[in-house]
C-alpha cells in the first residue's frame, strides 16, 4: 500500500552584512558597558526570542536565529576591540575560536551525502549551509580601487565557514550576489539585495540556509480537514489542518502547550519542530516557556491538529533591532573597528556596517510524494491505549525548528493570522 506523504517543505533564509566606509578623523575610544543579555548558556534561547519580539510587525514572522549568528560571528573574524567583544557578548560567544571550530564542524557535518540531497525516495534531509563575502572593487573609485580582504580574514571564512571570496564590481554588484542567493536557497529567496543606484556598499557577508525534509512519522493527506483559525484581531478564517493521533514529546502547564514533531533526517541529527500554543489567543511565549518545553516534555498519546502555513518574510531594518539588543559599535562610522578585515584601507576612512538584510521563507504542505505505508511508532508501546491530548493550534502560536543535540535554533516564527 501506498500513502500520500507530508513534506515539512523548504525553508531558506538569507542575512547579508554590508559593509560601507565613513570619513573620519579618529575611531574614538573603545567604550564600556557591554550589554549581556543572559544569553551564555549553550541552548539559551533569550536572545532569539528577544529579537523575535523586535522583528515583530503584527504580522506572521519567519527568521534565523542560527543565520544571523553566523553572518555575524564571520564578521567578528575581521574585527577588533569593543566591537569585536559587543558582536560576541550579544551573541554569547565567549571564545570566538571555539565557535569558528564549531562553525567547521557544523558544514563539514551538513556536507555529508546524507544531510545535502533530498530524495523523496529515501526521505533523507537537505539541509545546506552557504557562505560568502564579497567586495566590491568600483566602490566609490578610486578612492578604494586597491582595498582587498586580508589574507587572515579570507582565510577564517574558507577554514571555518567554507565561505568562497568573490569580487564584483558597479555593474554586478546587487546581480551577482542575488544570484548567488537564489541559487543556493533553491530559488525560494529572490531579489534579496535591492537593485537600485543608491545601494552600493564596499563589502557584503552573506550566510544562506537551506533546510527540507519529512515529517518522521507522517501525516495522511486524507486526513486533511478544513478549520477555522482565530486570527490575531480576533476573525476567523478557514484553513487546510494537517491532522494525526501518535505518540510524540508533549508539554503543558497553565499558559500553554507544546509539541514537538521530528523530521525524519537520514542521519544521526535529531531535528524537530516545536509548537507552543497559548492557552489564551492573546497570549505570549517567551524564552522560559521555550525552555520548559524543550527540557520538560514528556512522550505522550497526542490528538494533533496543525495548520498548513507559508511565510515570506523581510526586514531591511534589522540593524535598528539589534542596536537595540547590544551590537552598537559595528554600526557606528567612527568607532567601529574591522581593521582586520581589509587589507590597503585608506588613511582617514574607517568601515562600519550599514546594511543588515534578513529574509526567510517557509512552507509547511502536502505536496502528493508517495512513500512506502510502513510508519513509525513513535517508540511508545501502550497496552491500552490513553486518551490523547488534545493540541489543535486554532489560534495564534510560535514555531521553532531546532536542532535538539547542540541547541541551535535553526528558524524560529509566529503564525498569527491567514488572509
Amino acid at each position: 500500500m501506498k500513502k500520500s506523504t507530508i513534506i515539512a517543505g523548504s525553508l531558506a533564509v538569507i542575512v547579508v552584512l554590508c559593509l560601507v566606509i565613513a570619513s573620519c578623523s579618529s575611531k574614538g575610544g573603545s567604550g564600556g558597558g557591554f550589554l549581556n543579555i543572559g544569553n551564555n548558556k549553550p541552548g539559551s534561547v533569550d536572545f532569539d526570542v528577544k529579537l523575535m519580539n523586535k522583528l515583530d510587525n503584527g504580522g506572521n514572522i519567519i527568521f534565523s536565529p542560527f543565520s544571523i549568528k553566523m553572518a555575524f560571528m564571520m564578521a567578528a573574524n575581521g574585527a577588533s576591540g569593543a566591537t569585536k567583544q559587543e558582536v560576541l557578548s550579544a551573541f554569547g560567544v565567549s571564545d570566538l575560536d571555539a565557535f569558528n571550530q564549531s562553525a567547521k564542524n557544523a558544514t563539514v557535518a551538513v556536507k555529508s551525502k546524507e544531510r545535502n540531497e533530498y530524495s523523496s525516495t529515501r526521505k533523507t534531509m537537505a539541509f545546506e549551509i552557504g557562505n560568502s563575502i564579497w567586495l566590491n572593487k568600483d566602490y566609490k573609485a578610486p578612492t578604494f580601487a586597491n582595498v582587498a580582504f586580508s589574507p587572515q580574514f579570507t582565510a577564517k571564512v574558507q577554514e571555518f565557514f567554507h565561505g568562497v571570496s568573490n569580487v564584483v564590481g558597479k555593474a554586478n554588484r546587487v546581480t551577482a550576489v542575488n544570484a548567488w542567493i537564489e541559487d543556493k536557497t533553491h530559488g525560494k529567496i529572490v531579489g534579496a539585495l535591492p537593485d537600485s543606484e543608491d545601494f552600493d556598499y564596499l563589502s557584503a557577508l552573506v550566510n544562506t540556509i537551506y533546510f527540507k525534509a519529512e515529517w518522521q512519522n507522517q501525516f495522511e493527506k486524507s486526513a486533511t480537514q478544513k478549520k477555522r483559525f482565530t486570527n490575531k484581531n480576533g476573525t476567523t478564517t478557514s484553513v487546510d489542518f494537517m491532522n494525526k493521533t501518535e505518540g510524540m514529546g508533549y508539554f503543558e502547564n497553565g499558559k500553554f502547550q507544546a509539541v514537538e514533531i521530528p523530521y525524519y533526517t537520514g542521519s544521526d541529527a535529531a531535528i524537530s519542530m516545536f509548537i507552543f500554543l497559548p492557552k489564551k489567543t492573546s497570549g505570549e511565549i517567551n524564552a522560559n516557556d521555550m525552555s520548559a518545553g524543550f527540557s520538560k516534555k514528556t512522550s505522550e498519546l497526542v490528538k494533533l491538529s496543525i495548520p498548513k502555513f507559508k511565510t515570506d518574510f523581510k526586514d531591511t531594518e534589522i540593524k535598528d533591532k539589534l542596536e537595540q539588543l547590544g551590537i552598537v559599535e559595528a554600526f557606528d562610522g567612527a568607532r567601529a573597528q574591522f581593521d582586520g578585515t581589509y587589507d590597503n584601507l585608506p588613511v582617514g576612512f574607517n568601515a562600519y556596517i550599514d546594511f543588515v538584510i534578513h529574509q526567510a521563507y517557509i512552507e509547511i504542505d502536502e505536496n502528493g510524494t508517495e512513500a512506502a505505508a510502513t510508519t513509525v511508532s513513535g517508540g511508545l508501546v501502550w497496552g491500552i491505549p490513553p486518551t490523547p491530548k488534545e493540541f489543535v493550534a486554532d489560534h495564534p502560536f510560535t514555531y521553532v525548528i531546532r536542532d535538539n543535540s547542540s541547541g541551535d535554533v535553526y528558524f524560529m516564527g509566529k503564525i498569527v493570522s491567514f488572509n
